[in-house]
């Protein structure tokens, strides 16, 4: 019976030891599988954490792409609002480099208009001016025709008179020819014949310049205070001169040059200031081998002047004591 019963307890303690090991297995297999599921779920929180961050840099990729294309489409935006803007500038300034050519003629043509004007306007007055010389010289030149006839009739008139013989008669005879003058002859009106005084002198200035200057009463004088002199300055030199000069009256009291009346003004005169005038020596004729100046004064004036040479912008002045020609 012991050993029945040994045999039974080894028997028991064999199964207790086989149900202890079963149990040790299962736990190791429940460790196992623990650890399987460990690995298992960090491996799968692995995965999932991969495939978020894949999420997320697909994200970021995405955002970025959209970020860059947004950038790109501004960036586009800008360059074609500046491309508008220069072609908006390129054409304003089209539009006033156009305007500009436009206002450009008009003012040309302006010009032009204005320039053909003061041309005419030039021609009209060199025009009058030569109209004015030409009647003028004829004036002249009838003037010294007449005065070549005066002077011709008064030597005339003189030789005619020195030649009539001299008829010497006794008182009687006188008497008697005295009486039948007086039935015969009506009594003659006193007349005044125009005599024409001509003065002239030279004046040697520097370099071999002369200048010869004459006057001479005007024909027309009737021997008040309204008659003139004519003066006439005259220069074989072909150098430009001109004549600076001024009239002193004999009633005024200060020695300043004065002008006068502008009637009295030869041609090519200009107003140098408001005490002298000047006029430039010319010739009067195509043929002339002389330049010269025709003047023309009140008898009661006193004719001051100085001579100025262009050319060599020299003046003179007669050693600054200038020159006098008295008209009375």
């Amino acid at each position: 019976m012991e050993s029945e019963e040994n045999n039974n307890n080894v028997e028991t303690q064999q199964v207790e030891e086989e149900n202890a090991q079963l149990e040790n297995e299962e736990n190791e297999n429940k460790e196992n599988n623990n650890e399987q599921q460990e690995v298992k779920a960090e491996e799968q929180a692995e995965e999932q954490q991969e495939v978020k961050a894949e999420e997320q840099q697909e994200v970021k990729a995405e955002e970025q792409a959209e970020e860059q294309q947004e950038v790109k489409a501004e960036e586009q935006q800008e360059v074609k609002a500046e491309e508008q803007q220069e072609v908006k500038a390129e054409e304003q300034q089209e539009v006033k480099a156009e305007e500009q050519a436009k206002e450009d003629e008009v003012k040309a043509e302006e010009q032009q208009e204005v320039k053909a004007e003061e041309q005419q306007e030039v021609k009209a007055e060199e025009q009058a001016k030569e109209d004015e010389v030409k009647a003028e010289e004829q004036q002249e030149v009838k003037a010294e025709e007449q005065a070549k006839e005066d002077e011709v009739k008064a030597d005339e008139q003189v030789k005619e008179e020195e030649e009539k013989p001299k008829q010497e008669t006794y008182p009687e005879e006188k008497l008697e020819n005295e009486e039948v003058k007086e039935i015969k002859e009506a009594p003659k009106e006193e007349t005044k014949e125009f005599e024409s005084k001509k003065e002239t002198t030279e004046m040697f200035l520097d370099y071999g310049l002369k200048v010869k200057a004459q006057w001479y009463d005007d024909e027309n004088n009737k021997g008040d205070e309204n008659d003139t002199v004519n003066v006439v300055f005259s220069t074989e030199s072909k150098n430009k001169l001109v004549l600076h000069w001024g009239v002193f009256k004999d009633k005024q009291s200060d020695n300043k040059w004065y002008h006068p009346d502008k009637s009295y003004y030869p041609p090519l005169t200009t107003e140098f200031d408001s005490y002298a005038l000047e006029t430039d020596f010319s010739y009067l004729k195509e043929d002339e081998k002389e330049q010269k100046i025709n003047m023309k004064f009140p008898k009661l004036d006193t004719l001051n002047f100085v001579f100025f040479e262009k050319d060599s912008n020299k003046w003179h002045n007669n050693n600054w004591q200038d020159y006098h020609i008295k008209l009375n």
